[in-house]
């Protein structure tokens, strides 16, 4: 995630959190020290930093802008709790059904390709799912329907035992900021 995202700190203390359970120093130093190294790397072999992604701001920002930011930072910043919520249910739902291992990723691959079928925007880290936001914003049901596949995609993997494809906030928090700005200008304009 470090090096993917261009974020050391953060990648690090998702990682420490959602797959470890924890933030005890002990387990946090490694993962720290790992993705300062998987960043480095990365800017080593691609020859420096580059953004991740490139956006031409269309206008100036003003106090109302940096306020949505505000309020939209910790409003995500609160579903934190209950996305870790989210994924200890769907864990105690799979481990209900009392299934062999094999078979609970099986269930729970079976869902993610299921929901694949309804939206690509469910596989990967989200990249190109947050390009194609910053390209063509999508409509407010279409940003919906993305955002709970990809969640219900997420649970379904760590649910079933799968550590991977825990990768909500690549395509969450951008939706997130679209949803904001879908709101504004829907008060703004009285529609």
């Amino acid at each position: 995630m470090a090096s993917a995202y261009h974020a050391p700190l953060a990648g690090s203390l998702f990682i420490a959190e959602i797959l470890f359970g924890t933030l005890m120093l002990a387990s946090l130093g490694p993962v720290v020290i790992s993705a300062v190294i998987a960043l480095l790397l990365t800017q080593f072999l691609n020859g420096g930093a580059a953004p991740l992604y490139h956006v031409v701001l269309q206008q100036n920002l003003s106090a109302l802008h940096y306020g949505l930011m505000l309020a939209t930072g910790l409003l995500a910043g609160l579903c934190g709790p209950l996305f870790i919520w989210l994924m200890d249910y769907s864990h105690r739902g799979f481990v209900k059904l009392k299934l062999a291992p094999p078979w609970q990723l099986a269930l729970g691959g079976l869902i993610v390709g299921g929901l694949s079928l309804i939206t690509p925007a469910v596989w990967g880290n989200g990249y190109s799912v947050v390009q194609s936001y910053l390209l063509l914003p999508p409509s407010g049901a279409l940003l919906v329907g993305v955002f709970i596949c990809k969640l219900l995609a997420v649970l379904a993997s760590s649910g079933s035992g799968a550590r991977r494809g825990l990768y909500p906030d690549a395509v969450c928090r951008p939706g997130d900021g679209h949803a904001v700005c879908l709101l504004q200008q829907a008060v703004a304009t009285g529609k």
